[in-house]
């Protein structure tokens, strides 16, 4: 199947069930890769901004990507050396053809027009395949880093009474102080206000949790649509689960959810086999132990910027284990005993 194709099917499942065979087609193209991801994520953002609006209109890919080409040289021809608008980690031009059909499939006239204009008037847009190591400098001194397969909206003047931007996917933010304005980063699932702080905020539509873990300062976190919200300050964490309807906070200084920002994991009396989970996440590779009773074993230990291969060789040699290479992208530890 084309592309557009699959974002016509992501269009009719946001209005009606698809069939099995719909599904299951759908389902093979998400899964080959997070770019397919980011687009149906796009897709979803488009469609509840223009307030479900569909009609059929015919697709010109090859010239709406000639009106993207175009903004994006001029913009790079006006920008200074040490700032930029538009981020693309690894762009495709096959990407921005389809970015183009998703807006002209499910967005309407007025937002099409102003879009493919260029008449967006303090908004831009940075979309990752990878995390980011540079951060985007916002207009009033702010930095963010966006992780992979996700995508920011960004203001691009320092006016108004707010600062609004709205994230899908994950982010580590640096705020400037303005007590006078408050950062407003609004997702799929609730907003996260802020006056001048650091901390990170992840969005997750396939769990459907919004999650804020503080590094500095005070954060508030309210779901959409709902009255309570909870304040949160350095080392807490606060978690708005969609499905049970639930928001917690939780506090201590050994969370690592803005590791993939930091590069740093902190253990306290973490078991051995959440060791492990983590440093997996953090670098794309599976560990695992055969040893049930040294996965239940509990270790305190700090791993700042230090490469996998160092970290499992401490762990290795804290349990007493024998770390061996397996197939694929992997590592085993195999016997050792706690203490």
């Amino acid at each position: 199947m084309q592309e557009e194709v699959y974002i016509s099917l992501l269009q009719k499942k946001l209005s009606e069930p698809l069939s099995p065979a719909e599904q299951s087609e759908l389902d093979g193209w998400l899964a080959q890769s997070p770019d397919n991801q980011l687009v149906a994520r796009h897709v979803t953002q488009v469609w509840q901004a223009s307030g479900k609006f569909s009609q059929p209109v015919e697709v010109d890919e090859d010239a709406d990507f000639a009106k993207l080409e175009r903004r994006i040289a001029a913009a790079a021809a006006t920008a200074s050396p040490t700032s930029a608008k538009v981020v693309a980690m690894r762009p495709k031009r096959n990407w921005l053809a389809i970015a183009a059909a998703v807006l002209l499939l499910v967005a309407a006239p007025l937002v099409l027009r102003k879009f493919l204009s260029g008449e967006t008037g303090q908004a831009e847009f940075a979309t990752t395949s990878e995390a980011m190591t540079a951060p985007i400098e916002l207009a009033d001194g702010s930095k963010v880093w966006v992780n992979k397969a996700s995508s920011f909206r960004y203001f691009t003047s320092n006016e108004g009474k707010e600062r609004r931007v709205e994230l899908s996917g994950e982010a580590f933010f640096e705020v400037a102080k303005d007590a006078e304005r408050p950062f407003i980063i609004k997702t799929a699932l609730g907003e996260v206000t802020v006056l001048g702080t650091s901390f990170n905020v992840k969005d997750d539509p396939k769990a459907q949790t919004l999650e804020v873990n503080v590094s500095t300062g005070k954060v508030r976190l309210q779901p959409t649509g709902a009255q309570q919200h909870l304040v949160l300050v350095a080392n807490e964490t606060g978690i708005f689960d969609q499905t049970k309807n639930s928001l917690a906070k939780s506090g201590g200084a050994a969370n690592n959810t803005a590791a993939w920002h930091t590069q740093r994991l902190v253990f306290e009396n973490a078991s051995f086999e959440e060791a492990i989970r983590q440093l997996s996440a953090l670098h794309g590779v599976t560990l695992t132990a055969d040893n049930e009773q040294v996965k239940r074993c509990t270790l305190t230990v700090t791993f700042d910027k230090k490469p996998l291969e160092e970290a499992l060789e401490t762990l290795a040699t804290m349990f007493g284990a024998t770390l061996e290479k397996v197939a694929g992208n992997g590592y085993t530890f195999k016997g050792g005993r706690c203490g």
